[in-house]
């Protein structure tokens, strides 16, 4: 007979060989779940960053004309001739872009139009601006651009038809018209790349939906309600953006698929209470007593064994609540033919395995000789029930921050997140029997690193 089965192991999967931190006696209502903590650090790469600004960025950020002296006009159009190149320092993003400008004028002379659009005078310059950044309430990125310079070599007189006209202060004075407008386009790319709201928007709506990790025997899952999201840019140097995440919610671990017909929109951004990655984790584990029961059944039912020459047959069991413990009503027939009610307080002991403390013992038989063998009833339990449904979860243990990770690998968040999960400090908090369920919750104390997978920032043409 297996001594381990999964709804029975969930009570304590969390469980360390600890006490319970915050009260040992049993509740009999449903417990209020503290907030589940988890902060981490979102590091975006300068490199990502601008690979995602010269996705949008536009070909060609200016085409205007000015007009010159008498009916005389100057055509100009800058282009990207080179990719976008950034620099991080703390909040200030530094950006350059090697730009080609085409030159062209239109001249009346002596009553005749001349001009050189088929043949455009071409030279090159470098753009540079600079914008402080930060987050919104509202999620968006804030930036604030200011205009460097355009570093422009030296241009060359224009010869038409012989004809030079020098266009230097013509060039300058319609650069400095698109100041304001040559800087805005980068920084509009810049927020168009770095979309942080519907990343993490995608994020918290994918979070609850309930990610189940285990399938054999029973399928288990884990369903997550989230009630906050702050967050704060962090000055970093060495070219990278950093972002901190605080994230807080409610998880539940439970046999039962729980859909969420209306889910939580993503709140407005407030401050992390604190800027250090930390995982701090409160699961309440709830195992429904039908649930329990039917995996007993499944164990125990049909089982047959002798004890000091009584011959007895295990028909079936089942599990509920009696006062602040649970009581085990067990059918059997043979020579005790009847109803076993064994109830106990569940504990775990130094051994990490699953016991129940405080056994008392009674029968329901129609047999007088039965009721009056006291003896035989209490040995049978000691001999054989408590030995029975003793279990050993040290290797559910073992494995649970695998279990998790492998839920989160196979979930909607496959594509958008790199989880990776370890505990270091677990322990019993509090315990309640419900009319219909046990319900557990656990401390966990850990660390989590999360990575967000290439791409997630950039948007698609």
């Amino acid at each position: 007979m297996k001594k381990l089965f999964l709804l029975t192991t969930l009570i304590v999967a969390f469980w360390g060989c600890q006490p319970p931190i915050r009260n040992k006696e049993v509740k009999v209502e449903s417990l209020e779940t503290p907030p589940s903590y988890l902060g981490f650090r979102i590091n975006l790469p300068v490199s990502e960053l601008q690979d995602g600004i010269n996705k949008v960025l536009p070909g060609i950020l200016v085409d205007d004309k000015i007009p010159l002296k008498g009916k005389d006009t100057l055509f100009l159009k800058i282009k990207r001739s080179d990719k976008l190149n950034l620099a991080v320092r703390k909040r200030t993003v530094y950006l350059s872009i090697s730009l080609e400008v085409e030159a062209a004028v239109k001249k009346r002379v002596l009553g005749v139009t001349i001009s050189n659009l088929d043949n455009p005078l071409q030279f090159s310059g470098t753009l540079k601006s600079s914008t402080d950044i930060s987050l919104q309430e509202d999620w968006q990125m804030g930036t604030q651009c200011k205009y460097l310079g355009f570093d422009l070599e030296e241009a060359r007189d224009v010869s038409i038809l012989g004809l030079k006209i020098n266009i230097d202060k013509s060039i300058n004075k319609l650069l400095d018209n698109h100041e304001e407008e040559l800087s805005d386009v980068i920084c509009m790319a810049m927020d168009q790349a770095f979309d942080l709201k519907r990343s993490l928007n995608k994020i918290w709506y994918d979070l609850q939906d309930p990610i189940r990790i285990a399938k054999n025997p029973k399928k288990l899952f884990l369903n997550a309600t989230p009630t906050q999201l702050n967050a704060e840019l962090i000055p970093k140097s060495k070219d990278t953006l950093s972002v901190h995440v605080e994230y807080k919610g409610l998880i539940e671990i439970t046999p039962e698929f729980i859909s969420k017909s209306k889910k939580i929109t993503l709140p407005n951004l407030d401050k992390p209470f604190n800027k250090k990655p930390a995982l701090v984790a409160y699961p309440k584990v709830i195992v429904p007593y039908e649930e329990l029961s039917s995996q007993l059944q499944k164990e125990l039912a049909n089982q047959q064994f002798e004890y000091e020459g009584y011959r007895i047959k295990i028909e079936g069991v089942k599990v509920k609540r009696s006062n602040q413990g649970l009581t085990f009503e067990i059918s059997t027939k043979g020579d005790i033919n009847g109803t076993i009610l064994a109830s106990g307080l569940p504990g775990l002991n130094d051994d990490q395995e699953l016991i129940f403390t405080d056994f008392k013992y009674d029968i329901d038989s129609d047999d007088d000789w039965i009721k009056m063998a006291d003896w035989t009833v209490h040995q049978f339990a000691e001999e054989y029930l408590e030995k029975k449904i003793k279990m050993d979860i040290r290797p559910f243990f073992e494995d649970l921050h695998i279990k998790i990770m492998d839920g989160l690998s196979k979930s909607r968040l496959k594509d958008k997140l790199g989880v990776n999960i370890e505990f270091v400090q677990i322990e019993s908090y509090q315990m309640g029997l419900t009319d219909t369920a046990i319900e557990w919750i656990f401390y966990m104390e850990g660390k989590a690193t999360l990575t967000l997978k290439s791409g997630l920032f950039k948007k698609k043409k």
